[in-house]
């Protein structure tokens, strides 16, 4: 807590919206995706930009004594858009660095970069479809073995 704490008032904070879940259950397992939006307006260059981040969030929970708790959480990236507050201003970004950055959230690790932050280039996300298709068989097989 103490760390994101610090990390976030260094570099700022965003807002999530969560959007109703699919659970499924079994016995005292269950696994919960939500599609949700990250969202923030902050100044680039400048430039004072608004980012759209579209994902999901995934998590196992599990039932111990009677009571649900989160075990894991983890963000499904999808896509994101970043756009200048006033259109008549250019977007701030190095074109030739953000084709370096995974599709599925590119605006994301350049916004966090700009701030001094790396973000992992491995994380799960729809342009890489047979690494979120093993995930999903593993959260599968977690859940069956409830």
């Amino acid at each position: 807590m103490e760390a994101t704490r610090k990390l976030m008032g260094r570099t700022g904070g965003g807002k999530h919206w969560v959007f109703p879940a699919f659970a499924q259950v079994n016995r005292d397992r269950a696994t919960v995706e939500s599609p949700a939006m990250i969202f923030s307006r902050a100044t680039i260059d400048g430039i004072e930009v608004d980012f759209f981040v579209f994902c999901r969030f995934f998590s196992r929970a599990v039932r111990e004594e009677g009571r649900w708790k989160i075990a894991t959480f983890e963000v499904l990236f999808e896509k994101d858009v970043m756009k200048p507050v006033n259109p008549a201003d250019p977007l701030p970004v190095d074109l030739a660095h953000l084709a370096t950055l995974r599709p599925s959230y590119k605006f994301l690790a350049y916004f966090q970069q700009t701030r001094g932050v790396n973000v992992n280039p491995n994380l799960l996300g729809d342009d890489r479809p047979d690494e979120l298709d093993a995930f999903h068989e593993g959260e599968n097989r977690w859940l069956a073995a409830g």
